[in-house]
């Protein structure tokens, strides 16, 4: 991997300046890749050197090199306009009580962390010999403030725009592996076929069932059904999506379930 690679690099002084350090980091191809897959193939390469180095790394080498703790304090800022903007945008009806709660839950450590794992942080961070993966994995904040330095180095670099741009593309790439919405702001989004089982083994005493039938070109019929009862379907590429706007219909709708399923019973 590619810390293991620089550690390497440095102690056979493959370079021996910041600047020769930038060099060989921009030209690996997996930065490249990853660059390129978050839009960002256009940051300074300095600035994306110091955003990607934990202090620990400065020992692994020879020469003064700085590390991310100035750019984190500028991308923290960054990342809470950010996100500010978009749930100030998407939630108009909401108090501002309710969007600092909102706010609070999309910036803590343990969410950024998945930002960041996502995104292939672990990857690309370059840290002293005594963070292995396991070390990140009980080390949560060392990837979340890692992804706040990179927004910091966007920022500098690219302007503000770009870096919304790049945390878009950040997001986006969060949502397709989870399945899920970055921005959600309740419990029925983050889980709602969570809750639509939690209301039906509570009403009906058993849990419902998901039916999926594989279709032409990778497509997926997914029925919803309960207690015996097929109460709907839904077509689609992934199973999951199917099951949660399923969820979603009839947790929405669940007096209107709860008389059908009365009715079909009797």
């Amino acid at each position: 991997m590619l810390p293991n690679e620089a550690r390497e690099a440095a102690l056979q002084h493959l370079f021996n300046d910041p600047e020769g350090f930038s060099q060989w980091l921009i030209s690996k191809p997996e930065i490249q890749s990853w660059l390129s897959t978050l839009g960002a193939s256009s940051v300074d390469k300095n600035l994306l050197l110091q955003s990607l180095i934990h202090s620990s790394f400065t020992n692994e080498i020879s020469f003064n090199c700085q590390h991310s703790e100035r750019l984190e304090f500028l991308g923290d800022a960054v990342l809470d306009l950010i996100i500010t903007e978009a749930i100030f945008k998407l939630y108009p009806d909401l108090s501002e009580g309710e969007l600092s709660k909102l706010r609070a839950s999309l910036v803590n450590s343990e969410r950024l962390n998945q930002l960041a794992r996502a995104n292939d942080w672990e990857k690309v961070l370059l840290t002293g010999k005594t963070f292995d993966q396991n070390a990140l994995k009980s080390h949560p904040t060392l990837l979340s403030d890692a992804l706040e330095a990179f927004l910091g180095a966007c920022s500098l670099s690219l302007g503000p725009e770009q870096t919304r741009e790049i945390f878009s593309r950040i997001v986006a790439n969060w949502e397709k592996k989870s399945e899920k919405s970055f921005y959600a702001n309740s419990s029925l989004d983050i889980d709602p076929k969570g809750k639509l089982q939690e209301w039906v083994v509570k009403q009906f005493g058993e849990y419902p069932t998901y039916l999926s039938k594989d279709l032409a070109n990778g497509q997926y019929e997914v029925s919803l059904m309960v207690k015996d009862i097929i109460l709907d379907s839904s077509t689609g590429e992934s199973k999951k999506k199917c099951e949660r706007a399923l969820a979603i219909k009839f947790y929405k709708q669940k007096e209107i379930l709860f008389d059908l399923l009365k009715e079909r019973l009797c």
